[in-house]
C-alpha cells in the first residue's frame, strides 16, 4: 500500500524538521558554553565577547583587548575558529568574527 503525502502530512514533516534544526544549534551552543571552560580565560573571554556583540570585527576586538599583543590576537582567532568556537566572515578589511551556529 503506498503513502501518499497530503499537504497537512508534509506541513508537520516540514515543521520537525524545523523543530529538529533547532534543537541541532541550541545542542551545539550548550556543548560550546560547557567547551569553553576548558580555554584560557583570554580564550574564554574572546568568545564571550563574540557571544555577547552576536557580531565584532578585529579592530573591535583589538581595542576591548589592548593588553594583548596584536599577534597573539590573531593567533588566538585561528586557534577559536580551527577548533569550531567561531567562525570568520569576508575577508581583508571587512572580516567580522561570530559564533558558530553550525
Amino acid at each position: 500500500m503506498k503513502s501518499v503525502l497530503t499537504a497537512k502530512k508534509l506541513k508537520r514533516m516540514e515543521k520537525l524538521l524545523s523543530e529538529l534544526e533547532q534543537l541541532r544549534v541550541e545542542l551545539r551552543l550548550e556543548k560550546q558554553r560547557r567547551d569553553v571552560r576548558t580555554l584560557s580565560a583570554r580564550r574564554q573571554e574572546l568568545v564571550n565577547t563574540i557571544r555577547d556583540h552576536k557580531e565584532v570585527s578585529f579592530d573591535f576586538l583589538a581595542r576591548n583587548f589592548r593588553a594583548v599583543p596584536i599577534s597573539t590576537l590573531h593567533y588566538d582567532l585561528l586557534q577559536l575558529i580551527k577548533h569550531g568556537y567561531i567562525q570568520k566572515m569576508g575577508s581583508t578589511r571587512g572580516v567580522c568574527y561570530t559564533l558558530r551556529t553550525q
